[in-house]
């Protein structure tokens, strides 16, 4: 029979109670070494008890560790769920405003293309009206142009036939005349007729206007023949 204990001192004690049971009976040197192997087994048992405890303790410390860095893991774990589960409701809200900013872009899309097919037709009828009124306006101009033709015609004959053209003429005859005497009486003294040595008061332009003849007596010399003109100056002596 083997007694283990874990107190040493008990062991001893439960020792010598068998010793003095046995004492009587002259089992005593079986009884001491039973007893002396109970004991090197109760000391070998004491100190695989305290390894295990040990171990137990490692394995407790190790456990609590674990659990430690399970808790740890499981917060963290915990944190990046939410975390996740905020970002998916982040996302979600953002999907639906992209879906709602989608749906508006669509109307906006579509009225703008109501809106260019109606632009599209607004501009087929205005070309279409601008090619009307472009065809009556050339129509209009070659109108115009004939009935200015005509009036053009019908002015130059009209003007031609006025007092305002007879006096055109006869001023501009004047103009003439006056230019040709004083070209005369230029080239007279440019060929050895000075002024000085050759006075010629009787030279007036406004006499050669006053002799000039009317409209009727020049019709008439020119029916009679031609007039005599008068004598030239005759040519002093040098």
């Amino acid at each position: 029979m083997y007694l283990i204990c874990p107190s040493l001192q008990l062991h001893s004690y439960i020792c010598v109670m068998i010793f003095d049971s046995y004492s009587g009976n002259g089992w005593g040197g079986e009884v001491i070494n039973h007893l002396t192997r109970a004991r090197r087994e109760a000391a070998s048992a004491r100190q695989s008890f305290d390894e295990v405890l040990e171990h137990h303790t490692k394995l407790e410390m190790q456990l609590e560790e674990l659990e430690a860095i399970r808790a740890q893991e499981k917060r963290a774990a915990e944190a990046q769920k939410e975390a996740l589960e905020a970002q998916k409701e982040a996302l979600e809200a953002h999907g639906q405003k992209l879906a709602a900013k989608k749906e508006a872009l669509t109307t906006e899309k579509k009225a703008i293309k109501a809106d260019l097919e109606a632009h599209t037709a607004e501009k087929a009828a205005v070309e279409v009206e601008l090619e009307g009124t472009k065809v009556r306006a050339e129509g209009e101009i070659e109108r115009l142009k004939s009935e200015a033709v005509k009036a053009w015609g019908l002015g130059k004959e009209e003007f031609l036939k006025s007092s305002e053209f007879d006096d055109l003429c006869a001023k501009k005859s004047l103009a003439y005349f006056a230019c040709g005497f004083k070209s005369c009486v230029a080239q007279f003294r440019a060929n050895g007729y000075p002024e000085e040595e050759h006075p010629t008061p009787f030279l007036s332009v406004a006499q050669a206007l006053e002799d000039l003849p009317d409209d009727e007596e020049a019709d008439d010399g020119a029916s009679g023949g031609e007039a005599t003109p008068p004598d030239s100056p005759s040519e002093p002596s040098r």
